[in-house]
């Protein structure tokens, strides 16, 4: 089922690894992800090691969160970490071994972080209980999924599955922020907002020609998106902290 399901899903994308290699057959089980980075493909069992590495970033900005939670007693926040360890794991296995589903699991990391945002905003709206975004979460969850397959199947970027759950989360704090007037600072949300911006242009500047260099295993665009990346979650976690007490129990 997996295999019929992810094979085709991006065809005519050259194979980047080796018969010889580990995870060779991956890709020809599940084909191929929809993007190339800059990183050349090695012959090994973590086959982009910048861009798996990195994300040590993200473990270590999880196992700050949890420390942090449990030493001011935050119950609600503390969900980050763990959304976050999923993030990092989910990403270092697309990046180890490149292939379709792969890359679909490194998209259900950044649904979760995404989706757990949007239940603290339900909550902090009062729309619902804290308690009572379960349904919620996996409601989008699914959603997400399905736009991933859709956007897959009408050849539009799936990366934009990401920018279209973050507007639901970005559409919910400004529903928040005009309507029931709570006084907060927005200081780290905009820290962290502006830490992805920079993650994301200079991941982009350094995937082109003339910056590019697949034989750098050591620095990539995509390598700083991660770290600068897990920095914000640090930023976007001491905003919600804040709200906690405004989420409903």
């Amino acid at each position: 089922m997996p295999s019929a399901l992810f094979k085709n899903l991006f065809p005519d994308i050259e194979r980047t690894i080796s018969p010889h290699c580990p995870w060779y057959e991956h890709q020809e089980i599940y084909g191929m992800p929809n993007i190339k980075y800059c990183e050349q493909t090695i012959c090994s069992y973590i086959n982009e090691p910048a861009h798996a590495i990195s994300n040590i970033g993200y473990i270590i900005v999880a196992f700050l969160i949890f420390w942090h939670t449990n030493k001011y007693g935050y119950r609600k926040v503390i969900w980050m970490a763990p959304a976050i360890v999923l993030v990092a794991l989910t990403s270092f296995y697309y990046h180890s071994t490149n292939n379709a589903l792969s890359q679909f699991f490194d998209y259900l990391g950044m649904y979760s972080i995404l989706s757990l945002l949007a239940c603290f905003n339900l909550s902090r709206g009062k729309i619902l209980k804290f308690s009572q975004t379960v349904i919620p979460f996996i409601g989008l969850m699914c959603a997400s999924i399905g736009l991933f397959f859709l956007f897959a199947k009408f050849q539009i970027k799936v990366q934009l599955t990401v920018v279209v759950i973050a507007l639901i989360v970005a559409l919910l704090e400004f529903w928040i922020k005009t309507k029931k007037h709570q006084l907060i600072s927005y200081k780290n949300l905009y820290l962290g907002l502006a830490g992805f911006a920079a993650a994301k242009i200079l991941d982009t500047i350094l995937m082109q020609e003339a910056f590019c260099d697949p034989t750098n295993h050591f620095l990539q665009g995509h390598a700083l998106w991660h770290v600068l990346g897990s920095i914000s979650f640090w930023f976007i976690y001491k905003f919600y902290i804040q709200v906690e007490k405004q989420m409903l129990d």
